[in-house]
């Protein structure tokens, strides 16, 4: 009877052992994945579009000495954007409204360049700019949507985004009226920026956030997240 006990009591205490160890080791590798996925968040956060600086750069050195007032107001447009940039990019929390202020620097850049072949319009109403949104998110979509759809096309085009809430579900969309889906998948690098973005959504928010193209009439596309309003 004195051998059952023991035994009985060496096996209870051999079992919180190892539940213990298999706790610390389950918490030691969520901590390793947690610190993982932060290192990749801020990795894809800091990607900065290398021809959008390199043509804007080149498009001032061009305006210096032909247009200096033109090249002036676009120097402004360009401090205001880098600065914007690189602060939303050493922040791990935002709003949406801040990403609008990231997106208004960079399509101002952009319309100094190219004038009158860019429009733009941003409806977002008051109360959702005030939502946790994850920065520089947004952007990549705008960016797409001016060198894949806006810049390419002969005529230029418009870019309108929205937004809108739906019980617990947060709706962000960028129409453009470029060329295009199909003519803008056929071009070289397109692509990189989207999957970008599906990678930090799944990383944030699981299966509980998607991101969607879909082609407009008569020409254009849309791309729409589809997000929690509050972060997992």
């Amino acid at each position: 009877f004195g051998a059952i006990i023991t035994v009985f009591f060496y096996l209870r205490g051999r079992h919180a052992y190892i539940s213990r160890q298999l706790e610390t080791e389950r918490l030691r590798l969520a901590a390793s994945e947690g610190e993982r996925n932060k290192a990749l968040l801020q990795r894809l956060q800091a990607q900065i579009e290398p021809h959008f600086l390199f043509n804007t750069l080149a498009t001032l050195d061009g305006l210096i000495a032909s247009e200096p007032k033109q090249a002036r107001a676009l120097l402004e447009k360009f401090t205001d954007y880098l600065r914007a940039t690189l602060q939303r990019t050493r922040e791990e929390k935002g709003l949406l409204a801040d990403e609008l202020a990231v997106i208004d620097g960079y399509l101002g850049v952009m319309q100094a360049r190219l004038a009158d072949r860019l429009a733009w319009g941003v409806d977002v109403p008051l109360e959702l700019a005030e939502l946790p949104f994850p920065p520089m998110l947004l952007q990549p979509l705008v960016e797409n949507a001016v060198s894949h759809g806006i810049e390419t096309s002969e005529t230029g085009g418009r870019i309108d985004i929205t937004a809108k809430r739906e019980n617990q579900v947060l709706t962000v969309e960028v129409s453009d009226t470029g060329i295009g889906l199909q003519a803008a998948r056929a071009k070289a690098g397109h692509g990189i920026g989207l999957a970008n973005v599906r990678e930090r959504l799944h990383l944030l928010y699981g299966d509980a956030a998607q991101l969607d193209l879909y082609a407009n009439q008569p020409s254009g596309v849309t791309a729409r997240i589809t997000m929690p309003c509050q972060p997992r």
